[in-house]
Protein backbone atom coordinates (compact mmCIF):
# COMPACT_ATOMS: atom_id res chain seq x y z
CA UNK A 1 0.00 0.00 0.00
CA UNK A 2 1.38 3.79 -1.21
CA UNK A 3 2.26 6.04 1.42
CA UNK A 4 -0.61 8.11 2.42
CA UNK A 5 -0.12 12.02 3.06
CA UNK A 6 -2.74 14.48 4.50
CA UNK A 7 -2.46 17.79 2.76
CA UNK A 8 -3.55 21.11 3.47
CA UNK A 9 -6.50 21.92 1.21
CA UNK A 10 -6.85 25.22 1.65
CA UNK A 11 -5.58 28.26 -0.77
CA UNK A 12 -2.19 29.57 -0.45
CA UNK A 13 -3.55 33.01 -0.39
CA UNK A 14 -3.24 35.27 2.92
CA UNK A 15 -6.58 36.65 2.74
CA UNK A 16 -7.13 37.25 6.68
CA UNK A 17 -10.72 38.02 5.95
CA UNK A 18 -11.23 34.86 3.82
CA UNK A 19 -13.00 32.00 5.66
CA UNK A 20 -10.68 28.67 7.31
CA UNK A 21 -11.89 26.09 5.68
CA UNK A 22 -14.23 26.11 2.28
CA UNK A 23 -16.53 24.04 0.96
CA UNK A 24 -14.30 22.73 -1.53
CA UNK A 25 -11.66 21.65 0.84
CA UNK A 26 -14.04 19.92 3.13
CA UNK A 27 -14.73 17.86 0.48
CA UNK A 28 -11.36 16.59 -0.23
CA UNK A 29 -11.31 16.11 3.31
CA UNK A 30 -14.09 14.10 2.88
CA UNK A 31 -12.63 12.38 0.22
CA UNK A 32 -9.09 11.80 2.10
CA UNK A 33 -11.06 10.34 5.05
CA UNK A 34 -12.94 7.90 3.05
CA UNK A 35 -9.28 6.50 1.03
CA UNK A 36 -7.76 6.35 4.97
CA UNK A 37 -11.22 4.25 6.24
CA UNK A 38 -10.66 2.05 3.10
CA UNK A 39 -6.75 1.59 3.70
CA UNK A 40 -7.75 1.07 7.31
CA UNK A 41 -9.94 -1.74 6.21
CA UNK A 42 -7.12 -3.07 4.40
CA UNK A 43 -5.14 -3.07 7.48
CA UNK A 44 -6.88 -4.57 9.48
CA UNK A 45 -7.40 -7.46 7.10
CA UNK A 46 -3.98 -8.07 5.69
CA UNK A 47 -2.26 -7.31 9.41
CA UNK A 48 0.34 -5.35 6.83
CA UNK A 49 2.61 -3.38 9.60
CA UNK A 50 3.50 -0.92 7.16
CA UNK A 51 -0.09 -0.18 6.29
CA UNK A 52 -0.85 -0.07 9.79
CA UNK A 53 1.32 2.95 10.50
CA UNK A 54 0.64 4.92 7.70
CA UNK A 55 -2.89 4.98 8.84
CA UNK A 56 -2.30 5.57 12.40
CA UNK A 57 -0.36 8.92 11.11
CA UNK A 58 -2.59 10.02 8.93
CA UNK A 59 -5.09 10.20 11.30
CA UNK A 60 -2.92 11.84 13.70
CA UNK A 61 -2.64 14.26 11.35
CA UNK A 62 -6.36 14.70 10.80
CA UNK A 63 -6.73 15.10 14.52
CA UNK A 64 -4.07 18.01 14.26
CA UNK A 65 -5.67 19.66 11.21
CA UNK A 66 -9.18 19.73 12.74
CA UNK A 67 -7.92 20.91 15.97
CA UNK A 68 -5.59 24.21 13.81
CA UNK A 69 -9.05 24.31 11.73
CA UNK A 70 -11.47 24.77 14.78
CA UNK A 71 -8.89 27.27 16.09
CA UNK A 72 -9.01 29.50 12.89
CA UNK A 73 -12.75 29.64 12.65
CA UNK A 74 -13.23 30.79 16.45
CA UNK A 75 -10.44 33.00 15.52
CA UNK A 76 -12.54 34.67 12.16
CA UNK A 77 -15.70 34.44 13.91
CA UNK A 78 -14.02 36.55 16.65
CA UNK A 79 -12.58 38.96 13.82
CA UNK A 80 -16.20 39.55 12.19
CA UNK A 81 -17.44 40.60 15.18
CA UNK A 82 -14.99 43.19 15.88
CA UNK A 83 -15.18 44.02 11.97
CA UNK A 84 -19.00 44.48 12.83
CA UNK A 85 -18.19 46.55 16.02
CA UNK A 86 -16.62 49.08 14.68
CA UNK A 87 -18.97 50.08 11.85
CA UNK A 88 -21.62 50.30 13.95
CA UNK A 89 -19.77 52.93 16.29
CA UNK A 90 -18.95 54.73 12.95
CA UNK A 91 -22.42 54.77 11.93
CA UNK A 92 -23.55 56.24 15.53
CA UNK A 93 -20.51 58.02 15.65
CA UNK A 94 -21.73 60.11 12.19
CA UNK A 95 -24.95 60.20 13.33
CA UNK A 96 -24.24 62.17 16.49
CA UNK A 97 -22.15 64.47 14.55
CA UNK A 98 -24.90 64.96 11.98
CA UNK A 99 -27.10 65.53 14.87
CA UNK A 100 -24.99 67.66 16.97
CA UNK A 101 -23.43 70.08 13.73
CA UNK A 102 -26.56 69.59 11.33
CA UNK A 103 -24.31 68.38 8.78
CA UNK A 104 -23.00 71.47 7.48
CA UNK A 105 -18.95 70.14 7.79
CA UNK A 106 -18.87 73.63 8.97
CA UNK A 107 -16.45 74.83 11.91
CA UNK A 108 -17.68 76.10 14.84
CA UNK A 109 -17.67 79.69 14.33
CA UNK A 110 -19.41 79.15 11.11
CA UNK A 111 -22.78 77.25 13.28
CA UNK A 112 -22.49 80.33 15.38
CA UNK A 113 -22.83 82.51 12.58
CA UNK A 114 -25.12 80.24 11.30
CA UNK A 115 -27.48 80.78 14.59
CA UNK A 116 -26.65 84.23 15.08
CA UNK A 117 -28.40 84.74 11.40
CA UNK A 118 -31.28 83.09 12.12
CA UNK A 119 -32.09 84.64 15.33
CA UNK A 120 -31.17 88.09 13.36
CA UNK A 121 -33.87 87.74 10.82
CA UNK A 122 -35.94 86.96 12.75
CA UNK A 123 -36.61 89.74 15.04
CA UNK A 124 -35.43 92.32 12.24
CA UNK A 125 -36.03 90.36 9.04
CA UNK A 126 -33.26 91.17 6.23
CA UNK A 127 -32.74 95.17 7.03
CA UNK A 128 -31.07 93.96 10.52
CA UNK A 129 -27.82 94.98 11.14
CA UNK A 130 -24.90 92.43 10.96
CA UNK A 131 -27.02 90.15 8.88
CA UNK A 132 -25.06 88.12 6.51
CA UNK A 133 -26.97 87.86 4.09
CA UNK A 134 -25.52 85.89 1.32
CA UNK A 135 -25.16 82.76 4.39
CA UNK A 136 -28.90 83.59 4.75
CA UNK A 137 -29.57 83.04 0.77
CA UNK A 138 -27.28 79.76 1.02
CA UNK A 139 -26.88 78.85 4.00
CA UNK A 140 -25.13 75.42 4.24
CA UNK A 141 -22.69 76.90 1.66
CA UNK A 142 -23.92 74.80 -1.41
CA UNK A 143 -22.58 74.54 -4.65
CA UNK A 144 -24.82 77.25 -6.81
CA UNK A 145 -23.74 74.86 -10.16
CA UNK A 146 -25.59 72.23 -8.54
CA UNK A 147 -28.85 70.84 -10.82
CA UNK A 148 -32.17 71.49 -8.65
CA UNK A 149 -35.58 72.58 -9.03
CA UNK A 150 -35.56 75.91 -7.50
CA UNK A 151 -33.97 77.18 -10.61
CA UNK A 152 -35.55 77.06 -14.09
CA UNK A 153 -32.00 77.21 -15.93
CA UNK A 154 -30.44 74.78 -13.43
CA UNK A 155 -32.89 71.90 -13.50
CA UNK A 156 -36.32 73.92 -12.81
CA UNK A 157 -37.48 73.33 -16.74
CA UNK A 158 -37.14 69.66 -16.33
CA UNK A 159 -39.86 69.25 -13.52
CA UNK A 160 -42.75 70.87 -15.51
CA UNK A 161 -45.63 71.73 -12.71
CA UNK A 162 -48.74 69.30 -12.91
CA UNK A 163 -52.17 71.13 -13.46
CA UNK A 164 -55.07 69.96 -11.02
CA UNK A 165 -58.62 68.99 -12.53
CA UNK A 166 -60.57 70.75 -9.71
CA UNK A 167 -61.23 74.70 -10.01
CA UNK A 168 -60.90 76.40 -6.62
CA UNK A 169 -64.92 78.61 -7.12
CA UNK A 170 -65.81 81.51 -4.56
CA UNK A 171 -69.29 81.05 -2.64
CA UNK A 172 -71.66 82.68 -4.60
CA UNK A 173 -74.70 84.04 -2.90
CA UNK A 174 -78.47 84.92 -3.54
CA UNK A 175 -81.35 85.10 -1.85
CA UNK A 176 -83.42 81.83 -1.63
CA UNK A 177 -86.48 83.05 -2.60
CA UNK A 178 -88.31 80.14 -4.71
CA UNK A 179 -87.55 77.98 -1.75
CA UNK A 180 -90.24 79.33 0.43
CA UNK A 181 -92.52 80.26 -1.93
CA UNK A 182 -95.73 78.57 -4.13
CA UNK A 183 -93.79 76.70 -7.84
CA UNK A 184 -96.60 75.94 -10.02
CA UNK A 185 -95.03 74.68 -13.50
CA UNK A 186 -97.57 76.07 -16.36
CA UNK A 187 -98.07 73.99 -19.73
CA UNK A 188 -97.24 77.38 -21.80
CA UNK A 189 -97.08 81.06 -21.82
CA UNK A 190 -99.19 82.62 -19.80
CA UNK A 191 -102.37 81.74 -17.17
CA UNK A 192 -105.14 83.40 -15.71
CA UNK A 193 -105.27 83.55 -12.28
CA UNK A 194 -108.97 83.86 -10.55
CA UNK A 195 -109.43 85.75 -7.35
CA UNK A 196 -111.80 87.00 -4.77
CA UNK A 197 -111.85 90.21 -3.99
CA UNK A 198 -114.15 90.24 -1.77
CA UNK A 199 -116.67 87.77 0.33
CA UNK A 200 -120.38 88.73 1.45
CA UNK A 201 -118.13 90.36 4.81
CA UNK A 202 -120.76 89.60 7.98
CA UNK A 203 -124.67 88.35 7.85
CA UNK A 204 -126.99 90.64 9.26
CA UNK A 205 -129.66 89.97 11.81
CA UNK A 206 -133.45 90.83 10.39
CA UNK A 207 -136.48 91.04 11.96
CA UNK A 208 -140.05 89.33 10.80
CA UNK A 209 -141.22 90.29 7.49
CA UNK A 210 -138.26 92.84 7.16
CA UNK A 211 -136.36 92.69 3.59
CA UNK A 212 -132.77 91.28 4.16
CA UNK A 213 -129.91 92.99 1.99
CA UNK A 214 -128.70 90.69 -1.06
CA UNK A 215 -124.92 89.81 -0.52
CA UNK A 216 -122.42 89.76 -3.56
CA UNK A 217 -119.08 88.35 -3.57
CA UNK A 218 -116.61 90.48 -5.55
CA UNK A 219 -113.99 88.68 -8.05
CA UNK A 220 -111.03 89.03 -10.01
CA UNK A 221 -108.93 87.71 -12.53
CA UNK A 222 -105.12 88.37 -13.33
CA UNK A 223 -102.79 86.99 -16.44
CA UNK A 224 -99.55 85.66 -15.64
CA UNK A 225 -97.04 85.63 -18.22
CA UNK A 226 -93.62 83.89 -17.98
CA UNK A 227 -90.56 86.11 -19.82
CA UNK A 228 -87.44 84.41 -21.01
CA UNK A 229 -84.44 84.73 -19.02
CA UNK A 230 -81.35 84.31 -21.08
CA UNK A 231 -77.34 83.82 -20.96
CA UNK A 232 -74.92 83.99 -23.77
CA UNK A 233 -71.45 82.84 -23.69
CA UNK A 234 -68.49 83.25 -26.43
CA UNK A 235 -65.78 80.45 -26.40
CA UNK A 236 -62.84 79.73 -29.09
CA UNK A 237 -63.07 76.73 -30.60
CA UNK A 238 -59.10 76.22 -29.61
CA UNK A 239 -60.03 76.55 -25.97
CA UNK A 240 -63.02 73.89 -26.24
CA UNK A 241 -60.73 71.40 -28.12
CA UNK A 242 -57.84 72.10 -26.60
CA UNK A 243 -58.26 72.69 -22.75
CA UNK A 244 -57.65 69.41 -20.13
CA UNK A 245 -61.26 70.94 -18.52
CA UNK A 246 -64.98 70.19 -19.86
CA UNK A 247 -65.26 73.52 -20.77
CA UNK A 248 -69.02 73.52 -21.71
CA UNK A 249 -69.42 72.08 -18.09
CA UNK A 250 -68.04 74.38 -16.39
CA UNK A 251 -69.65 77.04 -18.42
CA UNK A 252 -73.28 75.53 -18.16
CA UNK A 253 -72.75 75.71 -14.27
CA UNK A 254 -72.10 79.06 -14.34
CA UNK A 255 -74.98 80.00 -16.51
CA UNK A 256 -77.41 78.09 -13.70
CA UNK A 257 -75.82 80.20 -11.48
CA UNK A 258 -76.28 82.99 -13.12
CA UNK A 259 -79.61 82.16 -13.55
CA UNK A 260 -80.30 81.81 -9.71
CA UNK A 261 -79.05 85.14 -9.55
CA UNK A 262 -81.12 86.68 -12.04
CA UNK A 263 -84.06 84.84 -10.30
CA UNK A 264 -83.43 85.81 -6.70
CA UNK A 265 -83.21 89.29 -7.26
CA UNK A 266 -85.76 89.65 -9.52
CA UNK A 267 -88.48 87.98 -7.11
CA UNK A 268 -87.34 90.61 -5.02
CA UNK A 269 -87.02 94.11 -7.11
CA UNK A 270 -88.83 93.11 -10.48
CA UNK A 271 -90.62 95.21 -11.78
CA UNK A 272 -93.08 93.32 -13.70
CA UNK A 273 -92.00 94.86 -17.21
CA UNK A 274 -91.07 92.25 -19.33
CA UNK A 275 -89.98 90.17 -15.50
CA UNK A 276 -91.16 88.98 -12.82
CA UNK A 277 -93.04 91.65 -9.79
CA UNK A 278 -90.59 91.74 -6.92
CA UNK A 279 -91.71 91.15 -3.68
CA UNK A 280 -90.25 95.01 -2.54
CA UNK A 281 -92.15 96.50 -5.57
CA UNK A 282 -95.54 94.59 -5.50
CA UNK A 283 -98.81 97.31 -4.19
CA UNK A 284 -99.87 93.76 -2.78
CA UNK A 285 -97.40 93.50 0.15
CA UNK A 286 -98.25 95.85 3.22
CA UNK A 287 -95.82 98.20 4.74
CA UNK A 288 -94.95 98.81 8.09
CA UNK A 289 -92.61 102.42 9.03
CA UNK A 290 -90.98 101.88 12.22
CA UNK A 291 -92.33 104.58 14.98
CA UNK A 292 -88.49 106.18 15.32
CA UNK A 293 -86.05 107.72 12.71
CA UNK A 294 -83.13 105.79 11.68
CA UNK A 295 -82.80 102.61 13.71
CA UNK A 296 -85.18 99.51 14.56
CA UNK A 297 -86.65 98.71 18.29
CA UNK A 298 -88.56 95.74 19.67
CA UNK A 299 -91.59 97.51 19.83
CA UNK A 300 -91.15 98.32 15.87
CA UNK A 301 -90.55 94.26 15.50
CA UNK A 302 -93.91 93.49 17.63
CA UNK A 303 -96.28 96.22 15.79
CA UNK A 304 -95.09 94.81 12.49
CA UNK A 305 -95.69 90.93 13.61
CA UNK A 306 -99.50 92.02 14.79
CA UNK A 307 -100.53 93.85 11.68
CA UNK A 308 -100.54 90.23 9.75
CA UNK A 309 -103.63 88.44 9.67
CA UNK A 310 -104.17 84.89 11.68
CA UNK A 311 -104.09 81.77 10.11
CA UNK A 312 -100.87 82.01 8.62
CA UNK A 313 -97.39 80.44 9.05
CA UNK A 314 -94.98 83.79 9.03
CA UNK A 315 -91.48 83.85 9.22
CA UNK A 316 -88.90 86.56 9.11
CA UNK A 317 -86.47 86.86 6.14
CA UNK A 318 -83.81 89.23 6.40
CA UNK A 319 -79.99 88.86 5.46
CA UNK A 320 -77.32 88.06 8.63
CA UNK A 321 -76.37 91.84 9.06
CA UNK A 322 -79.87 92.70 10.14
CA UNK A 323 -79.83 88.94 11.84
CA UNK A 324 -76.58 90.14 14.14
CA UNK A 325 -77.85 93.65 15.29
CA UNK A 326 -81.72 91.78 16.23
CA UNK A 327 -79.12 89.38 18.32
CA UNK A 328 -78.26 92.24 20.53
CA UNK A 329 -81.62 93.61 21.12
CA UNK A 330 -83.28 93.25 24.47
CA UNK A 331 -86.71 94.12 25.23
CA UNK A 332 -88.23 96.20 27.90
CA UNK A 333 -87.55 93.45 30.79
CA UNK A 334 -83.71 93.04 29.10
CA UNK A 335 -85.09 89.65 27.86
CA UNK A 336 -83.28 88.91 24.46
CA UNK A 337 -85.44 89.12 21.24
CA UNK A 338 -83.63 86.29 19.60
CA UNK A 339 -84.64 83.28 21.27
CA UNK A 340 -82.01 80.10 21.09
CA UNK A 341 -83.00 76.62 19.08
CA UNK A 342 -84.86 74.19 21.29
CA UNK A 343 -85.08 70.44 20.90
CA UNK A 344 -86.44 70.08 17.00
CA UNK A 345 -87.33 73.73 17.15
CA UNK A 346 -85.68 76.29 14.98
CA UNK A 347 -84.52 79.71 16.51
CA UNK A 348 -87.12 82.17 16.75
CA UNK A 349 -87.48 86.52 16.97
CA UNK A 350 -90.63 87.14 19.17
CA UNK A 351 -91.72 83.29 18.89
CA UNK A 352 -91.61 83.06 14.98
CA UNK A 353 -88.67 81.41 12.89
CA UNK A 354 -86.31 83.72 10.59
CA UNK A 355 -84.20 83.13 7.26
CA UNK A 356 -80.74 85.38 7.49
CA UNK A 357 -80.00 84.21 3.58
CA UNK A 358 -81.49 87.06 2.25
CA UNK A 359 -78.61 88.57 0.97
CA UNK A 360 -80.68 91.45 -1.12
CA UNK A 361 -81.97 93.11 1.20
CA UNK A 362 -80.98 95.99 2.72
CA UNK A 363 -78.58 95.97 6.20
CA UNK A 364 -81.04 97.28 9.73
CA UNK A 365 -77.98 99.65 10.05
CA UNK A 366 -78.36 101.51 6.84
CA UNK A 367 -80.35 103.92 8.54
CA UNK A 368 -83.53 105.73 7.16
CA UNK A 369 -85.30 104.69 3.74
CA UNK A 370 -83.93 101.12 4.07
CA UNK A 371 -86.00 97.98 3.94
CA UNK A 372 -84.06 95.36 5.72
CA UNK A 373 -86.91 92.91 6.73
CA UNK A 374 -89.80 91.11 5.30
CA UNK A 375 -92.76 89.27 7.54
CA UNK A 376 -95.08 87.06 6.21
CA UNK A 377 -96.38 83.53 4.97
CA UNK A 378 -94.20 83.52 1.68
CA UNK A 379 -96.08 79.97 0.39
CA UNK A 380 -99.17 82.31 0.73
CA UNK A 381 -97.94 85.50 -0.55
CA UNK A 382 -95.85 84.51 -3.46
CA UNK A 383 -95.93 82.56 -6.59
CA UNK A 384 -93.10 81.26 -9.06
CA UNK A 385 -94.44 79.68 -12.52
CA UNK A 386 -92.11 77.89 -14.22
CA UNK A 387 -92.80 76.98 -18.22
CA UNK A 388 -90.26 74.28 -19.56
CA UNK A 389 -87.19 73.45 -18.31
CA UNK A 390 -83.65 75.17 -19.41
CA UNK A 391 -82.83 75.63 -23.09
CA UNK A 392 -79.12 75.20 -24.54
CA UNK A 393 -78.47 76.18 -28.09
CA UNK A 394 -74.89 75.72 -29.25
CA UNK A 395 -73.98 77.96 -32.35
CA UNK A 396 -70.90 77.18 -34.64
CA UNK A 397 -71.79 79.13 -37.11
CA UNK A 398 -72.85 82.86 -37.04
CA UNK A 399 -69.02 83.55 -35.76
CA UNK A 400 -67.40 80.32 -37.48
CA UNK A 401 -64.94 82.51 -39.22
CA UNK A 402 -63.47 83.54 -36.43
CA UNK A 403 -63.51 80.09 -34.73
CA UNK A 404 -65.86 81.12 -31.76
CA UNK A 405 -68.95 78.98 -29.97
CA UNK A 406 -71.26 81.15 -28.68
CA UNK A 407 -73.33 79.03 -26.22
CA UNK A 408 -77.21 80.14 -25.24
CA UNK A 409 -79.51 79.27 -23.03
CA UNK A 410 -82.77 79.81 -22.40
CA UNK A 411 -85.65 79.63 -19.68
CA UNK A 412 -89.25 80.55 -19.07
CA UNK A 413 -90.45 82.03 -15.21
CA UNK A 414 -91.83 84.76 -13.63
CA UNK A 415 -93.22 85.79 -10.23
CA UNK A 416 -95.77 87.78 -8.48
CA UNK A 417 -97.80 88.30 -5.52
CA UNK A 418 -101.36 86.92 -5.93
CA UNK A 419 -102.75 87.80 -2.67
CA UNK A 420 -102.65 91.02 -0.37
CA UNK A 421 -102.86 90.26 3.14
CA UNK A 422 -99.70 87.57 3.50
CA UNK A 423 -96.52 90.01 3.41
CA UNK A 424 -95.53 93.03 5.08
CA UNK A 425 -91.98 94.77 4.29
CA UNK A 426 -90.49 97.00 7.12
CA UNK A 427 -88.98 100.17 6.29
CA UNK A 428 -86.86 102.54 8.26
CA UNK A 429 -88.41 106.00 8.98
Amino acid sequence: MAKMEFKDYRDDDDDDNRRPVKPEDLKKLERASKDAMTALKEALESKNEATAKNVEKFLADVEEKNAKFARETAEWNKKQEELADAQKKRIDDLELHLATKGGGGGSDAAEEQKRKNFLLFAANGAGAEGLDLKMLRNPYGLDTKTMRTDSDTAGGYLVPPVMEQGIRKAIVENSPVRPFARVRALPGKSVEVRRRLAGHGRALYQGELRTAAVAQSKYGMERVTTYRQTETVEISRDLVIMSPYNVEAEIYGDAMEAFGLGESYNFLFGTGDASPKGIMVSSKVALYVTAGVGAITPADLSECASKLKRGQKPWWFFNRRTLAKLQQMVDSQGRPLWQMPGGDQPATIYGFPYSSDWIDLDNAQSGSNSYPIVFGDMLRGYEVFDTTGTEMIRDDVTKAGEGIIRYTWNRWNTGDCLTDDSLIKLKIQ
